[in-house]
């Protein structure tokens, strides 16, 4: 086994490609593409092979392939579940069709699992035995690390925090249940939110940069958003007892705005003893699902 891996981070609307050695270090530039979503699984599949192609022009010798996918993922790295940011992904068997086109052997994980994983092993939560890694963007979703291990679950779905019910409302979730977490809790659902309120049809960008500006209903989308947040991780850390909470995502790139209502929501709400549980931004930002669906891979010895 060489001391390189192939890492590939499939997103709704990116696909990132990297090689990444054996410290989880991005080795040479990122490659990104656009998602090719309505054009549906198979312009997806061509893209990832076209990318590690040229991945692999540049001559560095490489052991495997590791993908982190949105998606619930089988142990056989075929999608078990996908919701409609990717048309038709249920069923898709990724690792086969990439390792058929490519030669090389295919690991892959949901994209959250994999930054997870990545985090535990050269990010925020490396060294601990515990962590829950939460991820908030499109979506809201997570994962479990116990005893410096990832944590998948009987169907791949372990760390699924934005599906736990709030008791709230009736907001439609992207699976198609009411009221769970990433009905309130995801940058869709906070554009929504201040939308619906009266405010202007705006990205989390501006609604953001207008809070910061001291707009009122802005601050309160944002605080609504981090407090519906900060309950899902109470709940989540009652079951787990986690040393650290680590957050990713273009939501939590706010910053301390929406960081401190988060943490001030998870207090409210945590058992005692629990609320001292450190919430903190993830380490490796935008390469966490390349660099830990690489290193899950080598982990595998494929």
């Amino acid at each position: 086994m060489t001391g390189l891996n192939l890492g590939i981070d499939i997103g709704g609307t990116k696909i990132a490609a990297a090689t990444i050695d054996e410290w989880g270090e991005v080795v040479g530039a990122v490659l990104r593409a656009a998602t090719p979503a309505e054009a549906g699984p198979d312009s997806i599949l061509a893209t990832v092979v076209e990318m590690v192609q040229a991945l692999q022009r540049r001559g560095e010798p490489v052991s495997s392939i590791g993908i982190g996918s949105a998606g619930t993922i089988g142990s056989d790295g075929t999608v078990t579940h996908a919701t409609d940011i990717l048309p038709a992904w249920t069923g898709t068997r990724i690792s086969d069709c990439i390792a058929a086109s490519t030669g090389l052997p295919v690991t892959t994980l949901n994209d959250v699992h994999a930054a997870g994983y990545g985090e535990a092993r050269a990010g925020a939560a490396c060294g601990v035995q515990s962590a829950l890694v939460v991820a908030v963007g499109t979506g809201v979703s997570g994962a479990l690390i116990s005893c410096g291990t990832l944590v998948l679950g009987r169907t791949g779905s372990a760390g699924s925090i934005g599906h736990i019910p709030l008791g709230r409302g009736d907001r439609l979730c992207s699976c198609g249940a009411a009221g769970h977490v990433e009905a309130y809790a995801s940058g869709p659902a906070m554009e929504r939110a201040h939308r619906n309120g009266g405010g202007h049809s705006v990205g989390l960008r501006e609604i953001a940069a207008a809070a910061r500006s001291g707009d009122a209903h802005a601050i309160t989308t944002i605080r609504d958003g981090a407090n519906a947040l900060g309950h899902a991780l109470a709940t989540g850390s009652a079951l787990i007892d986690p040393d650290i909470i680590i957050l990713c995502g273009g939501v939590v790139d706010i910053g301390d705005l929406y960081l401190d209502s988060v943490r001030a929501s998870f207090r409210a709400y945590a058992m005692m003893g629990l609320a001292e549980t450190a919430i903190v931004p993830a380490r490796l930002g935008t390469t966490a699902t390349m660099v830990g669906a690489a290193l899950y891979a080598r982990s595998l010895g494929v």
